[in-house]
């Protein structure tokens, strides 16, 4: 699109042209279009031209040229504003299927509509807060905002099976609306983004409760993480608090080819809680992307699961958040194969903020076919609290190693161990716990330092109907001098 303008010198030619442009939405006052909006040609000559990447958002922008003659004296003229408008409607949704993507700056993958039920119809830009009220994804559509260019927008919705995919180098962001959620997620949003300027980004009227939000919804709702983009901003930005997040969604921390799935652990609560790789073997084992804190604990609503199956590649999860409360899990812990959960801490050392983690605990099952390792330098606790009976489950005879288990159950469920842990410190079996060796033993592990002991009974129950059995190490050195009497 361009603005041309004629103008004459008395002595000609003229001097100096400059372009000069208002937001209407915010009215901020005359701006040069030099420097401010990307793309834009010809601004200090009689033809302006903005790049069409762009239009979109520049609906009702107004436009003028100050022209300028110098001749001993300086001169200047003003044209009159002009202002760009198109046709549009309150609410957009996209029209391209999960198979075939559209790219959101592309006009052709949306229609727009004035109530977003009926009478839809094409579109000539695509939808930004400038020119839409809402801005829907539908079951079955999938949207790709793949551009550099800088979104923003009042609501997005992405329906059950529909998708949308923000790119590495791409920026969205949510405005706050009228209440509720700004940002609704109950289909599939993947999050490849970069670290700021690009990543979604909330509205934030600081020391207000006008803040944007966002909201998982649903059992088909899931997030995909992938790259180096905040998730702070996504546990301080949901909407009602991040503790009211949907149980039973997901939230997937995915390694892929490109890009590094950086985590928050302090004060965060997940739904059902993933870790995988499509990019190789990958451990999650630095300060970006370890599960580290100190001030605040991590709770998993759902099942939480390390190298998912099928498909992952190996991954290892780091583990080091120190608050003194234990990691809850509300679901089912599993670990695959040839994958690892640790409390190791990431580099061995101890800070005010992250360390050898505190440890989990767990109402659900419990299957270990990788490593568990709940033991770094004689710190780690698995605790098993469950309402219903609970299975410890898997496969290998030193891949689930604890420092500290403890059972805390109601008497009507028990604990039933099929497979092979071995306890480095304290086997507790609280109050009126119940734990039952099925086809599992539990070894009680003994080194140069300390031999590990079940604490005394009080009440708890332990019973053998399968073969299961306690192992009682005892170490032996046998650099020692030994005098037979």
């Amino acid at each position: 699109m361009t603005f041309t303008i004629t103008a004459t010198a008395n002595t000609p030619p003229v001097s100096a042209y400059a372009w000069y442009y208002n937001n209407s939405l915010n009215m901020n006052g005359w701006q040069l279009v030099s420097g401010n909006i990307a793309g834009a040609t010809g601004t200090n000559t009689a033809t302006l031209t903005l790049p069409a990447a762009g239009l979109s958002q520049l609906l009702n922008y107004q436009f003028y040229c100050q022209v300028t003659e110098i001749d001993g004296v300086t001169c200047e003229q003003y044209s009159r504003a002009a202002r760009y408008t198109y046709p549009t409607k309150a609410f957009y949704r996209a029209i391209t299927a999960v198979a075939t993507p559209g790219e959101w700056t592309i006009p052709g993958s949306w229609q727009m509509s004035d109530d977003g039920v009926t009478n839809f119809v094409a579109t000539c830009a695509y939808p930004t807060a400038a020119n839409s009220a809402a801005v829907i994804i539908p079951d079955g559509m999938k949207i790709i905002h793949s551009t550099p260019t800088n979104l923003d927008i009042d609501k997005l919705s992405v329906e059950e099976d529909g998708a949308f995919e923000l790119g590495s180098t791409s920026a969205l962001k949510i405005l706050n609306g009228q209440g509720g959620a700004d940002f609704i997620v109950k289909g599939i949003f993947t999050y490849k983004s970069s670290v700021s300027p690009n990543g979604l980004q909330f509205e934030d009227n600081t020391g207000t409760a006008n803040d944007a939000s966002w909201q998982l919804d649903g059992i088909k709702a899931t997030i995909i993480k992938t790259n180096t983009a905040s998730v702070a901003d996504l546990r301080d930005f949901y909407n009602a608090g991040i503790s009211t997040i949907s149980q039973n969604s997901s939230w997937i921390y995915r390694k892929e080819t490109t890009g590094t799935p950086i985590t928050v652990s302090a004060g965060m609560y997940y739904p059902n809680l993933y870790f995988e790789s499509t990019g190789g073997a990958f451990s999650w084992n630095t300060s970006n992307t370890a599960l580290d804190g100190a001030a605040n604990t991590m709770t998993v609503y759902g099942n939480f699961m390390v190298g998912t199956t099928p498909g992952s590649d190996p991954v290892s999860v780091y583990y080091n958040n120190i608050n003194a409360s234990p990691m809850q899990v509300g679901g089912n812990l599993e670990v695959n194969a040839g994958s690892l959960l640790t409390n190791l801490s990431y580099d061995n050392t101890v800070t005010a903020a992250r360390g050898h983690g505190t440890g989990v605990e767990v109402k659900g099952n419990i299957t270990v076919n990788g490593t568990l390792t709940l033991n770094a330098n004689n710190k780690g606790l698995l605790k098993l609290s469950g309402i219903g009976d609970q299975i410890i489950s898997g496969t290998g005879a030193e891949n689930m190693n604890i420092e500290n288990l403890e059972i805390d159950k109601l008497p009507a469920s028990k604990v039933i161990n099929n497979r092979k842990v071995n306890v480095y410190n304290t086997f507790a079996p609280l109050n009126s716990s119940r734990w039952e060796f099925g086809s599992g033993d539990l070894v009680l592990k003994s080194n140069f330092t300390k031999t590990a002991r079940v604490e005394v009974l009080t009440g708890a129950l332990i019973t053998y109907p399968a073969a299961g059995r306690f192992v009682v190490e005892r170490y032996i050195n046998y650099a020692g001098n030994w005098n037979l009497l």
